[in-house]
């Protein structure tokens, strides 16, 4: 399941870092003054994401670890993006709730919590910044709250869901070892 997760954070960089190469362009996170520094944390995302996958092979027992430095990695780059981008008004934010939906099927434990505060810190920091280097209304506040709250909302029920699947799984796997033993024993009754 991780090494889904890793590919998806290739495709996500690699289309980013597109993105980022046919500047000017009709994307409206692309913008004049901000269009290097794009390519700049969109070239070292789609680089560290490559080396991610090739990492993951090698180090196979580390999982806990590796799952953490991928979605601190992304959390970074997309504040970055984010920040480059207007803030929330960018979009950007959706992309890190997809994240921690994948970090929360592939995650187990509290791990999922500490990857959506993380997250919640990382975009109130770039909110808070945004606010006192230049003028914000209340409402971006407002709206950074909602998807603070929606970071730990989908954190939480995307992990009660991949606990469900993992009992459903288990449950199956005992039912199928049941009815294993129970046609044997009908074939030495028969």
């Amino acid at each position: 399941s991780l090494r889904y997760f890793v590919v998806y954070r290739c495709c996500i960089a690699a289309l980013l870092f597109a993105s980022s190469l046919f500047h000017p362009s009709d994307f409206a996170i692309l913008s004049p003054q901000t269009g290097l520094f794009h390519l700049a944390v969109t070239g070292l995302y789609l680089l560290a994401t490559l080396v991610s996958l090739v990492g993951l092979h090698s180090y196979r027992r580390c999982f806990n670890v590796q799952l953490t430095l991928h979605v601190l990695v992304d959390v970074l780059v997309l504040t970055l993006l984010m920040h480059a981008g207007g803030g929330l008004r960018s979009g950007l934010g959706a992309l890190l709730l997809v994240t921690l939906a994948g970090a929360g099927v592939v995650g187990q434990g509290r791990l999922v919590l500490f990857f959506a505060a993380m997250a919640t810190l990382a975009v109130l920091f770039e909110q808070l910044y945004r606010s006192m280097a230049a003028d914000v209304e209340i409402v971006d506040f407002f709206q950074a709250g909602l998807l603070c709250a929606g970071f730990f909302g989908v954190a939480i029920s995307v992990r009660l869901l991949a606990r469900r699947i993992i009992t459903n799984e288990e449950l199956a796997h005992r039912r199928g070892v049941d009815l294993r033993n129970q046609m044997l024993v009908s074939q030495r009754i028969i």
